[in-house]
């Protein structure tokens, strides 16, 4: 069981399911957290300011990375979720300019949130950022996605800002 510490708040979001939702806001992002430790109620945290609507789903166990792309792409609204779960019901419920991927999430891969989601929705860009040196920019496009950016990259912060305006314009 994956536990994370986000303020003065505390989320879990355990393997095999979730299967309670909390959310902490932080300004300028909303983060909603798959949890099994009682929370039952679902609250929204505060929209970016100036983001036109223009929304990037952004699915990583580690919320400083949605957070980092709150700070390089300011005219976008980042709506984080934690694990694959959340990640999938929010791209389902919601509409989006963007999806950015992990690989590794606590309840499942990238690659089955990326098969998941293309069952109902396969217009919307997915992105995989992630730290997998074994899933490569082929790997990416055989199972729907858009591609690959490495966050070990000397180029990361460029290299989100190129492919997101890319992609957003396509």
């Amino acid at each position: 069981m994956l536990v994370l510490a986000q303020g003065i708040g505390s989320v879990v979001c355990g393997r095999p399911q979730a299967d309670q939702i909390t959310s902490h806001p932080i300004p300028k992002i909303r983060l909603l957290y798959c949890s099994r430790d009682g929370g039952d109620q679902v609250r929204r945290g505060e929209r970016a300011m100036g983001s036109g609507g223009r929304k990037i789903l952004c699915i990583d166990d580690e919320p400083n990375t949605c957070e980092m792309f709150q700070v390089v792409l300011p005219g976008y609204e980042i709506v984080s979720a934690i694990c694959m779960a959340e990640g999938v019901k929010l791209a389902r419920d919601d509409h989006f300019s963007l999806i950015f991927l992990d690989y590794y999430l606590p309840d499942g891969t990238g690659a089955e949130v990326c098969g998941m989601i293309r069952t109902f929705d396969r217009r919307t860009p997915i992105l995989f950022v992630t730290g997998s040196r074994s899933f490569t920019e082929r790997s990416a496009r055989t199972i729907g996605a858009q591609g690959t950016v490495k966050k070990a990259s000397r180029t990361f912060i460029e290299q989100i800002r190129a492919r997101t305006s890319q992609l957003v314009l396509s």
